[in-house]
């Protein structure tokens, strides 16, 4: 299997370098990571001409930058960027984070086992406190409001929306996310859907 990445972009100059730097480190000897998608919602601050500048001067993996020109929403520019992917499984995540180096090799490893599994996240951490754990993922309560996932549990209502890696097809044939969340929730909105549609969602505390 391969696997794509997708990065929407809004004003995260300060986080370019890194985030590229980490992406570009985790794909150099994994062969099945093809391509990096920018997708950048109308950005001022100067990122979208740096991506551009990595674009053209790093080969693989390839980078594309997709520019929308106005700030479309999360969820929007999102659908934009696993629809254009090359690749089976997609990586979503946001311009402000780093990854390690192995990170998608046993998220890779739970697609090829598990037919079914549509939605995988890899362990959060805090940027400022690489130390800490920010999410594990999230469930629903009884009231219908999203909690993190005080359980440590691998089974997913939805992922944290941070990053996480969707199989492609899944993630097509449930509609992608919906649009009427500009941001924020959306995640949750398709963990349900996913279900619903018979496919798994879970954590992968490996990554």
């Amino acid at each position: 299997m391969e696997i794509s990445i997708v990065v929407v972009n809004r004003n995260s100059k300060s986080f370019v370098d890194k985030l590229i730097g980490s992406l570009k480190n985790s794909c150099s000897d994994f062969y099945a990571c093809k391509e990096i998608i920018i997708v950048d919602n109308g950005s001022t601050d100067g990122s979208l001409e740096i991506y551009r500048s990595y674009a053209k001067n790093i080969n693989e993996p390839e980078i594309k930058v997709v520019p929308l020109g106005r700030n479309t929403g999360f969820c929007y520019a999102t659908n934009i960027g696993v629809r254009l992917a090359r690749s089976e499984l997609v990586a979503i995540l946001n311009p402000d984070l780093y990854v390690d180096a192995d990170w998608l090799r046993p998220i890779m490893e739970d697609f090829e086992k598990m037919p079914r599994l549509g939605v995988v996240q890899p362990l959060i951490y805090w940027y400022q406190k690489p130390e800490e754990i920010q999410a594990t993922g999230l469930y629903m309560d009884l009231a219908g409001n999203y909690r993190a996932n005080v359980f440590g549990s691998k089974t997913l209502l939805a992922p944290f929306g941070a990053a996480y890696v969707v199989r492609r097809s899944a993630f097509l044939e449930i509609g992608g996310l919906d649009p009427f969340y500009f941001m924020y929730h959306d995640e949750v909105d398709m963990g349900l859907r996913m279900w619903l549609a018979g496919w798994l969602v879970m954590l992968e505390p490996k990554s």
